[in-house]
């Protein structure tokens, strides 16, 4: 098998670790409060904030927070919140231009609808990544146009949705029951990698080359059209590329993994462990 993201920065099991593991404790938060912790006040009253931020150059949600981007050539940055949550609201820009959205991880809400949550609404030219965690929430499904590379994580049951995306090299990452969704992608190279329960789902796709890989019980569905490509799954994963019509590809599926798949030309085709293997059919 290839190396996984072709033509993109390689993000081995290690390096998501460490992208990782500075959330883990508010994966613990965030999974707390959907079973415990205080409830925001029905009476809190609703604020408003305002930030002075330039050159965001990329993006990283967690705690449940709820953040939505769209492209502009002016930054802005405005957080909406009961004044209960926002007094613990942490909105701050990193040195490496990334824009940090997030609770205090000591700080555990029920929250009963998205209305009692932090909202944080991002404008900004472009961003070079997108990153979400521990239960919350991007939204850009707004149209976001990128000369270059564009790399998404999702993990701990949080979700990324985009309208529109063109950009020159899309890889996406989902983890631990996480999701991420495109409407529409048209790129050079397309990566999709998902695992541990998560999900991948990519409509009108459009790209030269698009890699799929699913395991340990997550899936990938993905529709549209590529020119090569390698579509994988293992340990139980799905991948359902279907409806993608790949002209040239490889095909693999081992340890109980299902790939179903439409390629004119299979250049190689794999299967071992109980895996399945279903094209054109």
């Amino acid at each position: 098998m290839k190396k996984f993201i072709t033509g993109c920065v390689l993000f081995s099991g290690l390096t998501l670790a460490l992208l990782c593991s500075g959330c883990q404790g508010s994966a613990v938060h965030s999974l707390a409060s959907a079973f415990g912790g205080r409830r925001v006040s029905a009476d809190s009253e609703r604020v408003q904030k305002t930030f002075e931020f330039n050159d965001i150059r990329s993006l990283r949600a967690m705690n449940s927070v709820i953040v939505h981007y769209a492209q502009d050539s002016v930054a802005s940055v405005r957080a909406e919140a009961p004044a209960e949550v926002m007094d613990v609201a942490v909105v701050r820009m990193a040195p490496d231009g990334e824009l940090q959205v997030e609770l205090e991880s000591n700080n555990k809400f029920r929250f009963r609808n998205d209305s009692e949550r932090l909202h944080v609404y991002v404008n900004a030219p472009g961003l070079s990544a997108i990153n979400a965690f521990s239960g919350s929430q991007v939204d850009c499904t707004t149209p976001l146009t990128l000369t270059g590379a564009l790399d998404i994580i999702t993990g701990s049951g949080a979700s990324i949705d985009f309208g529109d995306l063109y950009a020159g090299c899309v890889k996406a990452v989902s983890t631990s029951g996480a999701s991420i969704s495109f409407s529409t992608v048209r790129s050079d190279m397309l990566d999709l990698y998902a695992s541990t329960g998560s999900s991948i789902d990519a409509d009108s796709v459009v790209c030269r080359f698009a890699e799929l890989v699913a395991e340990t019980g997550a899936s990938i569905r993905a529709a549209g059209e590529a020119e090569s490509g390698e579509v994988s799954a293992m340990t139980g994963g799905s991948t359902n590329a279907r409806r993608l019509h790949i002209k040239k590809g490889e095909l693999q599926a081992f340890t109980g993994g299902s790939v179903k798949a439409y390629v004119d030309e299979v250049t190689r085709k794999e299967i071992s462990g109980g895996g399945s293997v279903k094209n054109k059919e």
